[in-house]
């Protein structure tokens, strides 16, 4: 193992307990978020059927602005976020991150603070001259939404796609390997993320070999989230199929480990075991993340519209060890003052595995009663989910 591997890792063990400290005693974080989500664009040239901003299945629903992040005011963020000690910045969005023609310039903006960008991408933009870009302004990682893992699915979930666009997003996949290679490059890394609906448990193994095949470094099964937004959930897999898909990831990741891939087959189990308990759950989102919207508005997390500041009144370092801050992140420790936050979508949101797994610690020494509280009370109500008051193993 590299020295810079061990360093890192040294680093992200200090964070975490860093970070239990800030929870566990009632003072601002001690140290800074380990992610920053920053939202790029609120374009988007695909109407994916479970999206909660573009699907004809969400309904109304407020879609904060359909602009690109103004280069200057990514500058302030990233600045920001660099002082406050973030590690990783996803740069997505309500949105199509490659719709913003400054992408490039913003990935070698967050390289230059000491930032590891990474981009989550529908891929169908991935051109040659922007996949060499990308690779050479210093992306840490492309995460690639495919979500179905056949032309067939594809175009099943994306209405506004043609049937040739899987295959087509498939050959830039495989040129973006070649690019890597031929520029003798490591990075970015390559994951791919596929999302959990009513029908997917016949695809688990395609999205496997789908991914040994494009030598990626994981795969990523999520579930179907926003479960609440319009008629969104009419999407989701019976309990019965979700059990069926985590067996056959859970069958299938020693292959793939042999390949070189890498799966999330443990996060997946805790969200069919917990996950819908997710919306009574603490929610420590507050201490590892901070969410950027394409205005600069600094968001409590990406499901929740309370906004905190914006970067182009104050700086980040500022928002995030405000006073309004910190109340917000005590009160969203009690389950029972979550419902109280005003349009929190908390459905299987992206942040329950690492709520999880911090109030799985704590409770592991007697820190987080209300977690088992919340297993306890709402527990017995859910099918298929323990009610003993321990996260689980």
């Amino acid at each position: 193992m590299s020295s810079l591997r061990i360093a890192a890792q040294a680093r992200d063990a200090t964070r975490r307990a860093l970070t239990l400290l800030s929870i566990m005693i009632p003072v601002r974080p001690l140290v800074g978020p380990a992610r920053a989500n920053i939202q790029v664009s609120n374009r988007c040239n695909f109407d994916c059927i479970m999206c909660p901003y573009h699907s004809r299945l969400a309904g109304e629903v407020d879609r904060f602005g359909t602009g690109l992040m103004d280069t200057a005011v990514a500058a302030r963020v990233l600045k920001g976020a660099a002082r406050i000690g973030v590690d990783v910045v996803t740069l997505s969005g309500k949105g199509e991150p490659l719709l913003h023609p400054e992408l490039g310039q913003i990935v070698r903006m967050a390289r230059s603070y000491g930032l590891r960008p990474e981009v989550f991408t529908n891929g169908s933009l991935l051109t040659q001259r922007r996949m060499e870009e990308l690779i050479e302004a210093g992306l840490y990682r492309l995460r690639v939404s495919l979500v179905g893992a056949s032309p067939e699915s594809h175009v099943r979930y994306h209405p506004n796609a043609s049937r040739d666009l899987f295959g087509h997003i498939v050959h830039s996949l495989e040129l973006f390997q070649q690019l890597k290679r031929r520029a003798g490059a490591t990075a970015p890394q390559l994951d791919l993320h596929f999302i959990v609906l009513a029908g997917s448990s016949h695809e688990v193994e395609r999205m496997v070999n789908l991914g040994i095949e494009l030598g990626a470094e994981s795969i990523h099964l999520t579930p179907l989230r926003n479960r609440f937004v319009g008629e969104i959930g009419s999407l989701a897999p019976s309990r019965d199929e979700e059990g069926r898909i985590v067996e056959r990831l859970h069958d299938l990741t020693p292959r793939a480990a042999r390949a070189g891939l890498e799966t999330n087959i443990d996060e997946i189990r805790v969200y069919y075991l917990y996950g819908p308990m997710s919306r009574v759950y603490p929610c420590y989102a507050g201490w590892f993340d901070v969410p950027v919207s394409a205005d600069g508005t600094i968001m409590f997390c990406p499901g929740c519209a309370t906004a905190l500041g914006n970067v182009r009144e104050r700086p980040l370092e500022e928002i995030w060890r405000s006073a309004k801050y910190q109340a917000l992140r005590r009160s969203l420790i009690n389950p029972l003052e979550r419902a109280k936050i005003a349009n929190c979508e908390c459905d299987r949101c992206c942040h329950f595995c690492a709520n999880w797994r911090i109030a799985r610690r704590l409770a592991s020494i007697g820190l987080a009663p209300m977690a088992c509280a919340a297993l306890h009370y709402y527990g017995r109500h859910l099918p298929g989910s323990r009610t003993d008051g321990q996260p689980g193993h």
